[in-house]
């Protein structure tokens, strides 16, 4: 009997060396094969996956622009903290507008930071 779950795992134990950038090559692989029957099926397959990759690679900023920030305050350069922690306020907004996170967790990241940015002066 046919499943797609069983292709799923067939393509995950195959390619489990794959890291997690290469992930998504692994998950477009999956939506070509497995799913998108319609052109519209396969017009919104390709669209999720665009989606997820823009989506992944913003996150990503946000996560490494607050690296940013506490490597700054580690560093005791503040007027480098202060900037960087105004990119972060605008990244983490922007991501919650954009849906990518919720807004509470935005408000506990910038929350945290700005506590640490009043300890280190």
């Amino acid at each position: 009997m046919y499943s797609p779950f069983l292709k799923l795992s067939r393509l995950f134990i195959d390619n489990a060396h794959l890291k997690r950038q290469n992930f998504g090559s692994l998950i477009s692989i999956y939506l070509e094969h497995a799913l998108a029957n319609t052109l519209s099926a396969k017009k919104r397959a390709k669209q999720s996956e665009a989606r997820r990759e823009r989506n992944f690679s913003q996150k990503s900023t946000l996560r490494t622009s607050i690296k940013k920030v506490l490597k700054s305050i580690q560093n005791s350069d503040k007027t480098a903290a202060q900037t960087a922690f105004k990119a972060v306020t605008l990244l983490a907004d922007r991501a919650v507008n954009k849906k990518l996170i919720h807004a509470n967790k935005a408000a506990r990241i910038k929350s945290r930071l700005n506590q640490k940015l009043k300890a280190a002066e």
